[in-house]
């Protein structure tokens, strides 16, 4: 059927070709003789009867259907290449997911004709697709209006809009990543040779390890390939490895040893630096000051040892101010990686005077004399010389004063009044003359030395023992750089003329202050005068109570200010006020009153608890539970206690029939608890296949045959055909039918049962509301999984008459944590069912089979 139709279809092609004309005005569909096709290995054709011409559209190559693959299904020659069809007829339906839709052929299986969803734009009131009805978008014809390429560090956007129904969307393009990467300028940093940005090297691969040449290794920067200058270094061997640099293992042999160090070998530290010992020969290595990157200021230890310490700058100097003799040098200095500064200061030079004697040209033309800074031209002292030949020799006097002249020009350079002294009370001791009036000097020869105190300085007569020319040290405050009294040379601070120029009278809290300013060089200084403190009155008090705080509040006699102390309160003094006895179940109370504001406050005395005696007790057995009952020896209330049934232990007494491979044993077994005993059925032994030499398979131990198969070689290559899977639903009562709950379970061990049914089921499902609902009360809410198990023997419920291991899965991610397993009787009465869980499924055994809970195990 399915080739008469692909012969009707040719023909029907061929037949609206008729009214063409093919070459020389001869048609080629009047007369096409019996319709029998002509092939080759490759395709078939018809020929003209008129014309004995092929017809174009009458060639073709071979078709292949998916259930004939050996021949062509238009001509029928035998081929094995050609287009392969397959079928899509009124049997096949689509098949979708959320993006297309496609057929599965019926005979073959094979998926075709897969394409996407459509449903025009201008259409989108309609939400399923055209085709094959699936829920789906509306397809537009995106047209790009505009487009931002992605740059190293930005995503790139296309955005479009529908010619069809001007919608518009959009996408993004990644960002490309810094690719192209070069060494820049200063030969640190690596620059990104697409958009100029710059890494820094602080991310050195260490995965990839160290690279090396003959003269030394490196590592490269994990952001950008390239060297990281810091961690280029030379080669270095070790006092234990000769031959290989210790760090990369690249071949070397030359220069300083280094020292062996463990990843264990803990750095010896001290405030500033820190070094290894060489467990090898016990030198101490590797010394270095701690280290921390100024860009890293966040971490405040060094990077190699741990020890605290403060980040380490790339100096740069940035300016420099000299040192004078009265003022300090400052170098500026900015760090090249942080942009942080410092400032260093170079002390003063401080003067450097020296005597100085410069005489002038003429005696009317000034020179020089004093003791003048050699660095800037600062003075001691300096007076202006005249009459540079002078010697200082007195050459005359009368009867008060006398003089000397100038050897150049005659001019009397100095007068003076004459003075007697102790020495020499009838004469100038200065010139000789005669003069006894006037105070008398006292003689100090140039090597008598001051005497001096903290204080002052003084001399003491050579002559007479008489102190003389007593003075307070002095050392101008214009010249604080000249630290000792100019006069005898002991150390003193600088004398300043000090006037008033600031005052604030002293309160009773607060010091009165006088300010100085020193009128020669605008110093200042500061006087305090203590403050006096209040004078306080007697205080007012207010007494505390027992629960609030009392005060006691004093005042100034002198400002007013009133001081507030606080009292605290006195707090409660309670004594009994009766007291409420504890039951077993409810609490009890002792009361205090306090004996200063009557307040009351109660203090809990916990229920005494009941106490428990047995008055009832029915022991348990194999297969009937048994309980106690307690009754409180105080309040009379009960509980009851259940002890649950032990089941049977059995032991195998003797084994009537042996079982065979396809026969059921038999064997008489008894319980030793309760002495309870019969017969039951061993399980088949089943068949000990051994493979033969001709393929055959025979039982060891009963000779059973299976003859090897007979393969015959298939006609055509077999087509399988899809299997489907059968639905089972189970009844529950008259309820509707309930599909089975998405569990499994296995019967790990056969009941014995007898008799025994060629076959016997286990079902194992969730139940519906109505057998929730049979659960004791007490359980209901806190049961958390509920399974009924029944076991059928042709269909007709049985219980097992031996012990199942039932094997049941769980939903997926499912969590028994805490959770008890209980078999439920008809009763009412629970037992509790020991478990595990393996490989995602709950495995238990059990002597009956009805409703299985899972329970919380605190309720």
């Amino acid at each position: 059927m399915k080739k008469l139709f692909c012969l009707l279809a040719c023909l029907l092609l061929a037949l609206c070709c008729c009214g063409a004309v093919a070459e020389d005005n001869v048609c080629h569909c009047e007369d096409w003789g019996d319709f029998s096709f002509h092939y080759d290995a490759d395709g078939h054709w018809i020929v003209c009867a008129n014309c004995g011409k092929i017809p174009y559209e009458n060639q073709g190559p071979h078709e292949r259907w998916c259930d004939n693959l050996g021949s062509c299904g238009v001509c029928g020659a035998s081929c094995s290449t050609g287009v392969i069809w397959h079928y899509n007829d009124s049997r096949v339906q689509y098949i979708t997911d959320e993006m297309s839709h496609w057929f599965v052929c019926p005979e073959c299986g094979v998926t075709t004709d897969p394409e996407a969803h459509w449903i025009g734009c201008w259409n989108a009131d309609n939400t399923h697709c055209l085709t094959c009805g699936a829920e789906c978008e509306p397809n537009h014809n995106w047209e790009v209006t505009s487009e931002t390429e992605a740059t190293c560090t930005t995503d790139g956007v296309t955005e479009y809009t529908c010619s069809s129904c001007d919608e518009t969307k959009t996408e993004t393009t990644t960002a490309l990543g810094h690719q192209n990467w070069e060494t820049g300028d200063d030969g640190w940093r690596g620059v990104c040779t697409d958009c100029g940005a710059t890494c820094e090297h602080y991310n050195p691969d260490f995965d990839k390890g160290y690279q090396y040449d003959a003269e030394g290794h490196w590592l490269l920067c994990a952001d950008c390939g390239l060297k990281v200058p810091e961690n280029q270094a030379s080669h270095e061997n070790t006092c234990y490895s000769q031959n290989n640099c210790w760090i990369c293992s690249a071949p070397y042999s030359s220069g300083e040893f280094t020292h062996l160090r463990y990843p264990t070998t803990p750095y010896i530290t001290d405030e500033t630096s820190h070094w290894f010992v060489c467990p090898e020969c016990g030198e101490t290595t590797d010394p270095e000051p701690h280290w921390i990157g100024c860009w890293n200021e966040d971490n405040t230890h060094c990077l190699y040892c741990g020890t605290e310490c403060e980040p380490t700058h790339n100096w740069e100097v940035t300016s420099t101010t000299e040192a004078t003799c009265t003022t300090d040098g400052v170098i500026e200095y900015t760090c090249s990686r942080c942009d942080e500064t410092k400032t260093e200061t170079t002390p003063a030079l401080g003067h450097n005077y020296e005597y100085v004697y410069e005489p002038g040209p003429s005696c009317d033309v000034p020179g020089v004399v004093g003791e003048i800074c050699s660095n800037c031209g600062d003075a001691l002292w300096s007076e202006d010389l005249y009459h540079g030949n002078y010697s200082g020799q007195y050459t005359g006097y009368d009867e008060n004063i006398h003089w000397g002249d100038c050897p150049d020009c005659g001019e009397r350079m100095m007068e003076e009044a004459h003075e007697n002294n102790c020495q020499s009370p009838d004469n100038c001791w200065l010139c000789g003359a005669p003069y006894s009036s006037g105070k008398l000097q006292h003689l100090r020869y140039g090597s008598n030395p001051y005497i001096t105190d903290e204080n002052g300085h003084w001399y003491v007569c050579s002559l007479c023992g008489v102190t003389t020319d007593p003075e307070p040290h002095w050392i101008g405050c214009w010249n604080p750089d000249n630290t000792h009294c100019l006069y005898c040379g002991v150390q003193c601070e600088p004398s300043h003329t000090w006037e008033v120029t600031g005052e604030t009278e002293m309160t009773c809290t607060t010091d009165g202050v006088i300010e100085y300013t020193c009128s020669s060089c605008d110093e200042t200084k500061t006087e305090t005068t203590p403050a006096p403190g209040h004078e306080m009155s007697d205080p007012v008090v207010v007494d505390p109570t027992c629960t609030e705080d009392g005060s006691s509040t004093a005042t100034c006699a002198t400002c007013g200010e009133e001081v507030v102390e606080t009292l605290p309160a006195t707090g409660h003094s309670f004594e009994d006020g009766g007291k409420t006895e504890p039951t077993c179940t409810e609490e009890g109370y002792q009361r205090g009153v306090c004996i200063t504001c009557g307040e009351t406050l109660d203090e809990p005395i916990p229920a005494t608890g009941h106490s428990w005696e047995e008055t009832e007790r029915l022991d348990r057995s194999c297969e009937t539970d048994g309980y106690v009952i307690y009754t409180c020896s105080v309040c009379g209330e009960t509980k009851k206690e259940m002890q649950y049934r032990t089941g049977h232990n059995w032991h195998i007494l003797t084994v009537k029939k042996q079982p065979t491979c396809t026969e059921r044993g038999l064997e008489y077994r008894h319980c030793s608890n309760c002495d309870w005993g019969g017969n039951t059925t061993m399980a088949p032994l089943g068949h000990d296949m051994v493979a033969q030499d001709n393929g055959d398979q025979v039982c060891s131990r009963c000779g059973y045959l299976e003859a090897a198969p007979v393969v015959e070689e298939p006609a055509e290559e077999p087509v399988e055909e899809p299997v489907e899977e059968p639905v089972t639903e189970i009844v529950i009562g008259e309820s509707e039918p309930v599909a089975v709950v998405p569990v499994t379970a296995a019967i790990e061990t056969q009941p014995d049962a007898e008799p025994v049914s060629d076959t016997i089921t286990l079902m194992v499902y969730e139940p519906v509301e109505t057998v929730a609902e049979l659960l004791p009360e007490a359980i209901q809410e806190n049961v958390e999984t509920v399974y009924v198990v029944e076991l059928l023997d042709d269909g007709v419920a049985i219980e097992p008459s031996g012990i199942l291991r039932l094997k049941i899965q769980l939903a997926e991610g499912a969590d028994l944590t805490g959770q008890v397993l209980m078999l439920v009787a008809a009763d009412g009465t629970m037992i509790e069912i020991a478990y595990e869980v393996i490989d995602g499924c709950i495995v238990f055994e059990t002597e009956y089979v009805g409703v299985f809970v899972l329970v919380n195990a605190a309720e």
